[in-house]
């Protein structure tokens, strides 16, 4: 769900840049962009790194896990 919210904000903050001439709300519009942007990136870091850990990585320990 938080995927999708960030995924939701990246896609309105987008079209919002792109319709919008004042630079002011411009840069804030940048700044919120690329806060959701970092929020993905370290969702989708965490993700990976939980499904890595959860696999074996060495021979003995794949040898342990099939047991």
């Amino acid at each position: 769900m938080q995927r999708y919210i960030i995924k939701q904000n990246i896609e309105r903050f987008s079209d919002r840049l792109q319709n919008e001439s004042d630079p002011h709300k411009r840069e804030t519009i940048k700044r919120l962009l690329a806060d959701e942007v970092a929020k993905l990136s370290e969702l989708e870091n965490s993700e990976a790194h939980k499904f890595d850990s959860k696999k074996p990585s060495s021979p003995e320990q794949r040898e342990c896990s099939d047991r």
